[in-house]
């Protein structure tokens, strides 16, 4: 049963809420490199948030963890699987970004935050990433202590607080995208690192050297989600989508 937004009343109270929430946390105006990244302000973001069943069409969402009270109280909504799945759970924050410490939106309508058991958050995943047509850059995140997995668009690598001897490593593989996809030989747009060829983020060396796999964007997006599906048990805080052009996956 997909989760509905209700009119009257209840949406204004919606936008006081995140107000008072926003105010401590989000300036009028935050600085960003990306031209597309919109800034979270205190009353626009509620306004422009996307409706569950549009946002996220064919998932089944907990009616209780999407009403008006699980809005005030800013928890997520979950689907339906979680309470039998609880090994395995991701939230999902398709349309924001960190940069400098503040949340900023890289679209609007701003897809509202869900968590999500394997196989929704999958399901969901792989056409959404296969319909990214700039580069990407994905580095394998260590399955056994990752709990955040985001995209960062080059122009807030320094912004995100990304080292700048790692963000000109991963700057300078943008060039490195005349390998062919290794599967179907169509011209890639996915660089995938694995784990075995960079183990650390820190490891800038590694990351400027390491062959990577190239892939189109429909098997780069099944490279990202194969090795999700992979892991035993998750428990991810923070993943998002793919914005404004060439970019890289990181983790935490």
């Amino acid at each position: 049963m997909a989760c509905r937004s209700r009119g009257g009343f209840f949406p204004f109270l919606l936008i006081i809420a995140d107000a008072l929430r926003l105010r401590q946390t989000a300036p009028s105006y935050l600085p960003a490199a990306s031209a597309t990244i919109i800034p979270a302000g205190p009353l626009r973001a509620p306004l422009m948030s996307q409706d569950f069943h549009q946002a996220y069409p064919g998932i089944p969402l907990n009616p209780r963890t999407c009403g008006i009270w699980a809005r005030l109280t800013r928890r997520p909504a979950e689907c339906v699987h979680l309470p039998s799945e609880p090994h395995w759970a991701a939230t999902l924050v398709p349309d924001t970004v960190y940069l400098r410490g503040k949340p900023a939106h890289s679209r609007r309508p701003v897809r509202p935050e869900v968590s999500l058991c394997r196989s929704c958050l999958l399901g969901w995943l792989r056409s959404e990433l296969a319909s990214h047509s700039a580069q990407v850059i994905a580095l394998q995140p260590d399955p056994e202590s990752f709990s955040q997995y985001f995209f960062l668009a080059q122009p807030d690598f320094d912004a995100a607080g990304v080292m700048p001897a790692v963000a000109e490593a991963l700057e300078s593989r943008f060039d490195d995208f005349s390998r062919p996809c290794e599967l179907c030989h169509s011209p890639s747009t996915w660089l995938c690192i694995g784990r075995d060829e960079v183990s650390s983020l820190d490891d800038w060396g590694s990351i400027r050297s390491a062959p990577g796999h190239p892939r189109c964007a429909a098997h780069g997006a099944a490279w990202f989600c194969d090795f999700l599906e992979r892991i035993p048990e998750v428990n991810l805080l923070y993943l998002n989508l793919p914005y404004d052009g060439a970019g890289a996956y990181l983790w935490f």
